[in-house]
């Protein structure tokens, strides 16, 4: 997703647990704790969530 955003031309800001490695095609990287922060502002938003099955009895 944040490559795809470079290639427009957006900003790409994530958060992620270890800043010790950088992602690929993100500008800034904020720990779990500073998302607030990485959020103040933005244009626009996306939360890649991942998907959990329903549990039936």
């Amino acid at each position: 997703m944040a490559r795809r955003g470079k290639t427009i031309g957006m900003t790409v800001i994530g958060s992620k647990r270890d800043l010790t490695h950088p992602i690929a095609g993100v500008d800034r990287l904020f720990p779990p704790d500073g998302l607030a922060d990485s959020c103040s502002s933005p244009t626009s938003l996306s939360l890649p969530l991942p998907t959990f099955r329903k549990l039936t009895n």
